[in-house]
């Protein structure tokens, strides 16, 4: 409880009371838009009904939740965004916004590429009667080819998932995966950028008719040695490199460790999908092992049309607007020591039980924000700290696909981007207000989350120059929930390994408990500069819970062992004797040895007897122009050492300054 400097409760750091879990009263849906909608609900948050006065983050809906409903508002013929979730967050609430959707005349995902010819084809080196499309690369799978070739460690966009399933028919399983690559496109795509002859000389990927799914299955049953064993297998899967021009980029090994239990090791390249399409490749995958019919979903394609016909000026105005006043960018692996020496990839985490979890998702509901936003303030404020930056910025991985392309909840692919989020919190802005703002910044992103980071960057002007050397993932991909509710096969703990070129890496993980793992780069960052970045992160968490009411600057960013060190390094209060002052120190020593030397700067040296001398002089020549004492003398910044002691010597405080002072601080030096 929040206490009083004396010990007492403090009513009015109190956070407000949330009586949203005292409800009980239910008032069930009676229009048939609130009949409608609550049917959504129900359908994407696996509930059995929904109320009127329901929330819908409450109910375990987030951003990527949010698209899902959306698109199924849409197809039941309600027009509702994303950010009206994020508004008007009960049933009832989101009723009253929503619209009757009128479909465009021209759907947004008919495709407008050409059909590869056979130069186009032959420049590629690829055969026409094998390839069934051709259209360009995301953004951000520009990115990780980037990446991906710029000599960086092995394994960077690699992803791995392993995990024990028991009673599985292999074949089955075999043709399940094998139906599902026929029927997606992207997943049957090569990337190609060595000879390109399309698409204004950028990289493509290529669309073949038909890939043979790459399934490895292996016997090791009675091996005494399987744990590691498995282990050494599945780095190997890892460190193996992707053919980028040969589809599909991904494969899966299957190792039989027990008469009816078998070892999943399922890897691919991050360019081909991101975390929530897996979570959808797994379930339609088991769907069809269990004779389930699929219904014909869209294609990447339609998504790549329409990242093109976007209106480019829009997104820079919207970009130019957020990223005013924003002029350097924000570092954190030069604002702590540096490694000696470090290669790979180091794990850090915060773990926070059921209770503390319910706490911080509790007083996200009284300010409300989500739990998202609070982490995001928190690692802002240590941004600040860390630095000495007023306005930060980090990258926050958004899930990039538009509520306006029809399906795209559903479309298999790479849709993910990050996007700079820039604060600069006063500290003495009001802590509810600010987290409010913050979240009202990544509703207002959203409607430009499809834009290019490196385009960002340039309306920065920093062309070529990263803004930030971390990023916040917030994770909401299901996979494990997908295996776990899975009919058939049973499957046992997921365990998962990804890695990229970012410095700092935090990903989020909610559900009863709260999860942050730190991933860092040790060529950056210390084991033990990242473990005090953690201690520091759960203290700004933990103030933020007690925060309600007060100013952002009150909050306590210095873990308990920071604080315990500085207690240390403080030790007993000792009483000194009084010192004689600096000044006549000098005259005596200027007395007793006046020729040695009492100061050197550069290239410059002043013995004792010059300098109280030139002291001297400098004093009465102030006091005839009317400078009495303890007041200021402007000196410029490359002004000799000496004149800076001189002016201490005579009682004048030294105020340093240059052309680059502003002329406003100038004035109010001036004015004192």
């Amino acid at each position: 409880m929040p206490l009083t400097p004396n010990g007492k409760l403090d009513r009015k750091a109190l956070p407000e009371p949330d009586f949203s879990l005292l409800q009980k009263t239910y008032r069930a849906p009676e229009s048939e838009r609130e009949q409608t909608l609550a049917a959504i609900w129900c359908a994407v948050l696996g509930l059995e009904c929904v109320g009127l006065d329901d929330n819908f983050f409450e109910l375990g809906g987030d951003s990527i939740v949010s698209i899902q409903v959306v698109s199924r508002a849409r197809a039941a013929g309600l027009q509702l965004s994303p950010k009206d979730l994020f508004q008007h967050q009960t049933l009832q609430a989101l009723a009253r916004v929503a619209g009757d959707f009128v479909a465009p005349d021209a759907p947004v995902a008919i495709a407008a590429f050409e059909a590869p010819d056979a130069a186009q084809l032959a420049a590629l080196g690829l055969n026409p009667e094998q390839i069934e499309d051709l259209y360009p690369l995301s953004p951000m799978q520009q990115g990780m080819l980037f990446h991906g070739m710029d000599g960086s460690e092995g394994g960077v966009y690699v992803n791995q998932l392993r995990v024990e399933v028991q009673d599985l028919d292999v074949e089955r399983f075999r043709a399940a995966w094998q139906a599902a690559l026929d029927a997606h496109d992207n997943l049957r795509a090569g990337v190609h950028w060595h000879a390109v002859g399309t698409a204004n000389g950028q990289p493509v990927q290529a669309v073949h008719k038909h890939v043979e799914l790459p399934l490895e299955v292996l016997d090791w049953r009675g091996r005494e040695d399987m744990d590691a064993a498995l282990d050494q297998l599945a780095a190997a899967e890892r460190s193996r490199s992707f053919d980028l021009e040969r589809p599909p980029l991904l494969r899966l090994v299957l190792v039989r460790s027990a008469e009816a239990s078998h070892q999943l090791v399922y890897t691919h390249h991050h360019i081909l999908l991101d975390g929530w399409s897996n979570a959808q490749l797994f379930a339609e995958a088991l769907r069809r092992y269990n004779g389930e019919s699929i219904a014909e979903q869209g294609r990447y394609r339609d998504y790549i049309h329409w990242l093109q016909v976007q209106d480019q000026q829009q997104a820079q105005d919207f970009w130019s607007a957020r990223l005013q006043g924003f002029a350097q960018p924000t570092v954190l692996a030069d604002s702590l020591a540096r490694p000696v020496e470090g290669s790979g990839h180091g794990l850090e985490y915060s773990r926070y039980d059921a209770a503390a979890t319910e706490r911080l998702k509790a007083f996200a509901r009284s300010q409300r924000v989500t739990l998202n936003t609070l982490v995001q303030a928190a690692w802002i404020l240590l941004l600040q700290r860390y630095t000495g930056q007023q306005r930060v910025a980090f990258g926050a991985t958004v899930a990039g696909r538009p509520a306006q392309l029809v399906g795209a909840d559903s479309l298999l692919g790479l849709f993910i981007n990050t996007l700079p989020i820039v604060q600069a919190p006063s500290e003495h802005a009001d802590l509810g207000d600010w987290l409010r703002e913050l979240q009202a910044y990544n509703l207002d992103v959203r409607e430009f989350e499809h834009t290019p980071l490196y385009d960002i960057q340039r309306w920065a002007g920093q062309a070529g120059q990263a803004l930030f050397d971390s990023i916040i993932v917030f994770e909401n991909y299901p996979v494990d929930e997908v295996l776990r509710s899975a009919q058939g096969p049973r499957f046992g703990e997921l365990k998962s390994k990804d890695e990229t070129s970012i410095p700092m890496d935090l990903a989020v993980r909610v559900g009863e408990r709260l999860e942050i793992e730190y991933q860092y780069l040790r060529a950056h960052f210390s084991a033990a500069s990242v473990a005090r970045l953690r201690g520091n992160m759960e203290q700004v968490l933990d103030s933020l819970l007690h925060g309600a009411g007060k100013r952002v600057g009150e909050l306590q960013c210095l873990s308990a062992n920071d604080r315990a060190a500085l207690a240390a390094c403080r030790g007993p209060h000792q009483s000194l004797p009084p010192a004689e002052p600096v000044h006549l120190a000098i005259a005596r020593q200027a007395s007793l040895r006046g020729d040695e030397v009492a100061l050197i700067c550069g290239d410059e040296e002043v013995d004792y007897a010059a300098l109280e001398r030139d002291s001297n002089r400098l004093a009465h020549r102030l006091m005839a122009l009317g400078v009495g004492r303890k007041s200021g003398s402007a000196w410029p910044c490359r002004a000799a050492c000496a004149f800076r002691w001189r002016c201490w010597r005579c009682s004048r405080l030294a105020v340093p300054t240059c052309r680059w002072t502003p002329s406003t601080r100038a004035s109010a030096w001036s004015s004192r």
